[in-house]
């Protein structure tokens, strides 16, 4: 069976025109809308103080003028050389009585037992934090020890925040010379160190000058006031180290 074909009508497409419009053009006279925002600078800063720079420290001189202290009501031992002209010097120990308990102990020969017991009476303590009672520790030494005995002063300052020990050393060195030398005849110590705080360099120099002093004095040394008695003493500069 045929088939008829079919012609598709011919369609009349009204055209459609869509104008659009363009934008009309925008003239920007920039002349007149320019906006001219001015920024201000930022204001100058002032500048701030100048700070100075921390005045030297100057190491005490040997020959160091008195300090000036209030000793009303107060009874100077550690430190009575310290309203002295010259206070670290053996000329100003002897003149305030320096060294003639050491020379009454050895000329009199006074027994360890005798010496401990004052010393126990006296109430002296270590300046350390435990306050340990002197004469206590000095009972603790072997009286019959044949070998060679050594007596040790710690002058760390090992605890933080400590400065106790430097201001001995610097103005009264020799009262430290001297005690270490009874507690020497007491024990029967032949040889004793200091040990000094690495970081008080100036102070050091200042006891192994007093040291020196002490041995051409002979108050340390062989024989010592001609008796049988003979004690070395030498300074030990640490390393600033908490042990």
């Amino acid at each position: 069976m045929a088939t008829k074909q079919l012609k598709p009508k011919d369609v009349k497409t009204s055209e459609v025109k869509t104008k659009v419009k363009a934008a009309p053009k925008t003239k920007v006279d920039i002349a007149s809308t320019e906006t001219a925002i001015k920024i201000k600078a930022p204001a100058k800063v002032k500048a701030t103080a100048k700070v100075k720079a921390p005045a030297k420290i100057k190491a005490p001189a040997k020959d160091a003028t008195p300090v000036k202290t209030s000793a009303k009501g107060q009874t100077l031992l550690c430190l009575r050389t310290l309203t002295e002209k010259n206070p670290a010097t053996l000329a100003t120990y002897e003149k305030l009585g320096g060294y003639r308990q050491l020379k009454k102990i050895i000329s009199e020969r006074k027994k360890a037992v005798d010496i401990i017991a004052e010393v126990k009476a006296s109430g002296l303590r270590g300046r350390g934090g435990a306050g340990f009672p002197t004469g206590l520790k000095w009972s603790f030494m072997p009286r019959y020890f044949d070998g060679i005995k050594y007596i040790v002063c710690n002058s760390d300052e090992g605890e933080p925040g400590t400065f106790k020990d430097r201001d001995i050393i610097r103005y009264n060195p020799h009262q430290l010379i001297e005690g270490m030398a009874i507690a020497a005849y007491t024990l029967g110590a032949r040889v004793g160190y200091n040990y000094i705080h690495g970081e008080i360099w100036q102070d050091y120099e200042v006891f192994e000058a007093a040291l020196a002093e002490a041995r051409k004095a002979g108050y340390i040394g062989e024989h010592i006031f001609g008796s049988n008695f003979s004690f070395d003493l030498y300074a030990v500069h640490g390393y600033g180290a908490y042990i």
